[in-house]
């Protein structure tokens, strides 16, 4: 998808943030690139432990959840 609705967008960077950590370089070429092999994709976000999110990640996401 060239150009996504701002809502994929946000959630792709919530994604990365919970993925990988506090990124600076949250944009649509990284998100495609994050999600360029949907098989492993999915692997990772059925494989993510959601009940031990640290604390930066959780406040880098603040601004996205209000």
């Amino acid at each position: 998808m060239g150009s996504p609705p701002e809502q994929a967008k946000q959630v792709s960077f919530a994604v990365m943030i919970l993925k990988d950590g506090v990124m600076k370089n949250h944009n649509w070429a990284n998100a495609q690139k994050m999600m360029k092999d949907p098989k492993r994709f999915i692997e990772d976000i059925v494989a993510f432990d959601g009940d031990n999110i640290d604390e930066k990640r959780l406040e880098a996401l603040k601004p996205m959840l209000a």
